[in-house]
């Protein structure tokens, strides 16, 4: 139990910020009308998708844990 108390005295400001952070985007998330969900949730994706892809090309590339597949599969030619 002393070593629950001691990662809470020693995180506190990480909770705190965790929990406004968490009410913080709740409410703006809330806040969004319906006709703007679906290009935003788009826009988003779409940043994420860039991001993964980085992510996994920078894990090892054809050898490593998170390869995707052959680049010319995906259409590039090599040639540009």
């Amino acid at each position: 139990m002393d070593t629950i108390f001691q990662f809470l005295d020693d995180n506190l400001m990480m909770i705190y910020l965790l929990l406004f952070t968490i009410i913080l985007g709740f409410e703006i998330i809330s806040k969004v009308p319906t006709v703007l969900h679906t290009p935003l949730m788009s826009g988003a994706n779409a940043i994420s998708g860039v991001y993964w892809r980085h992510f996994a090309d920078s894990t090892g590339g054809t050898d490593g844990l998170f390869y995707l597949g052959d680049w010319n599969h995906w259409g590039n030619s090599g040639d540009d």
